[in-house]
């Protein structure tokens, strides 16, 4: 699907399977450092880039744990 993300100023159109992924590409697309964002939120529509009510707000630290975690992923014990 395609998604409108927007973090601060910056503005990124990606094809991802869902917001969550959309995020995680402009980072890597978008950004030499995590800490660039720390602090800011992801923006992401499926509209385009002005304000709607129905766009996602996405924290840039679960972004972050998110990347961490499909690069180094962590075995789920069999309890679950």
């Amino acid at each position: 699907m395609k998604y409108y993300v927007t973090v601060d100023s910056c503005c990124s159109v990606v094809n991802a399977s869902n917001p969550y992924q959309a995020c995680m590409k402009t980072m890597r697309q978008k950004f030499n450092k995590y800490t660039e964002v720390i602090g800011s939120v992801f923006r992401v529509s499926q509209k385009g880039f002005d304000k709607h009510d129905d766009d996602e707000i996405i924290e840039t630290e679960l972004i972050i744990k998110l990347m961490i975690l499909a690069n180094n992923p962590v075995p789920i014990p069999e309890i679950f």
